[in-house]
């Protein structure tokens, strides 16, 4: 073999020694030329017809992944969009549409996935149509290869692959791909002669990538971008098993999204490995991010809320005693301290609330005795809403009663204007709930 070549198919251990490319290079391919008539004859020399389908072979998989991966996750979105989100705070439960959560991820998927399926359909259509009823001839030398093709009777195309030039190898199937920086060629394993000393070396060399073991990267990115998106989704399921089983404040569950958030660290690590062994698993990166800092969000409300929201039965107790009321028995608490931050209600400022969850037997039992008390109001007059706090005339509660704490007074305005405690009590029998508001309002007759 000529000094001033390398013939990289060898034993794959002359990289560290490779000459400057202007060496490696005969004069007459770096100037794209045809070898002179006094050039070596070729070692092997192959003919291959091909198809328009053997073009788009190594493309068709990834089209047909991204569809069905799409097709299947934005089903899952949408189907999850359309549901509710149950949410009890101070004693109120709403239900909240899931839309607003599920729809953005859905729609920065989407995003996402329209870039790589744009991608990989022109790849497969510009190899179809390169390999579209084509003849390939190849020259194998000690240092190149010579691609001589013809396409419906046309006249030939000359070009040339540098053995120095070659990236990587992939087999699959009947399949030899032998990939440069910027082009390809494509040779049929099953029309080479198991004696070829080109088969050989392609066997053998460290370049050489069976697409099996490709393959398992494909799905374990699949299924780790998968499990991404829907970690969101176990969070949320296990923050509302973690409602039935604890008698704690909603936020203080909250915590439970720090428990999914390895699986989106898993994925951006993962796209970052391969990205370094030549995969372009950039998806991996940009849903582990984003679901990264979704789980971390919903998770800091249980920092956040830690002081707000606790447990404490002490406004529960002190409306009993200033009401003379007695209040149920409650299987679980939850005082929301709303003098932190700023507040947003449109009757008074709320000091406290505290929201009471009883046993069925408890409520009706309740519900029964103040039906007795003229003290309890089945509908507030409006006269009285100037002096009742926001969740009196909620409709999720049934019964109410408004205490004046400075004046002694049920249900009853003001004499005089000026600036009065309330302890506002609500009553729900349907949903075995009782809540005490304790809010102040500044009055004017």
């Amino acid at each position: 073999m000529n000094s001033n070549t390398v013939d990289i198919f060898a034993d794959g251990q002359q990289e560290n020694n490779i000459p400057p490319q202007e060496e490696i290079i005969p004069a007459e391919l770096r100037k794209d030329t045809a070898p002179s008539a006094k050039a070596v004859p070729p070692v092997e020399q192959f003919t291959f017809s091909f198809s328009k389908k053997d073009g788009e072979f190594f493309y068709r998989t990834p089209v047909i992944k991204i569809l069905i991966r799409t097709a299947f996750l934005s089903l899952l979105l949408i189907l999850e969009s359309l549901s509710h989100i149950n949410l009890t705070i101070d004693g109120i439960t709403e239900a909240y549409s899931a839309a607003p959560v599920f729809l953005p991820i859905l729609a920065v998927y989407l995003i996402i996935e329209a870039v790589f399926f744009r991608r990989a359909v022109k790849r497969m259509r510009s190899a179809g149509e390169i390999f579209d009823d084509a003849v390939f001839h190849y020259n194998i030398y000690n240092s190149h290869i010579e691609v001589i093709r013809s396409k419906n009777g046309e006249s030939a195309h000359t070009d040339y692959i540098n053995f120095y030039d070659i990236k990587k190898i992939e087999k699959k199937e009947n399949y030899i791909r032998i990939i440069t920086e910027n082009k390809f060629i494509l040779l049929k394993e099953n029309e080479m002669s198991p004696f070829s000393p080109f088969l050989h070396h392609i066997n053998n060399s460290p370049l050489t990538k069976n697409l099996k073991s490709q393959s398992k990267f494909s799905l374990a990115s699949t299924a780790l971008f998968i499990l991404t998106l829907l970690s969101v989704f176990f969070a949320i399921g296990v923050f509302f098993l973690t409602l039935k089983r604890t008698n704690s404040p909603d936020m203080d569950n909250m915590w439970v999204f720090f428990l999914f958030t390895p699986i989106p660290v898993a994925s951006v690590c993962f796209g970052i490995f391969a990205i370094k062994k030549g995969y372009k698993f950039i998806k991996n990166i940009v849903a582990g991010i984003i679901v990264f800092v979704i789980l971390c969000g919903y998770g800091s409300f249980s920092f956040i809320f830690k002081n707000v929201m606790t447990d404490s039965p002490e406004l529960y107790l002190e409306a009993e005693e200033l009401t003379g009321i007695d209040l149920p028995e409650y299987t679980s608490i939850q005082t929301h301290d709303w003098t932190t931050g700023s507040q947003n209600i449109s009757r008074g400022y709320i000091f406290e609330t505290s929201t009471a969850e009883i046993t069925n037997a408890v409520s009706e039992a309740f519900r029964l005795k103040i039906l007795k008390d003229d003290r309890w109001l089945k509908k507030i007059p409006t006269i009285l809403i100037g002096i009742t706090s926001d969740y009196c005339t909620h409709p999720y509660y049934e019964y109410a009663l408004i205490y004046n704490v400075d004046t002694g007074e049920y249900n009853t305005l003001p004499e005089e204007s000026g600036t009065y405690r309330f302890i506002n009590i609500v009553f729900s029998a349907e949903r075995d709930s009782l809540m005490v508001v304790d809010y102040e309002i500044e009055y004017t007759k």
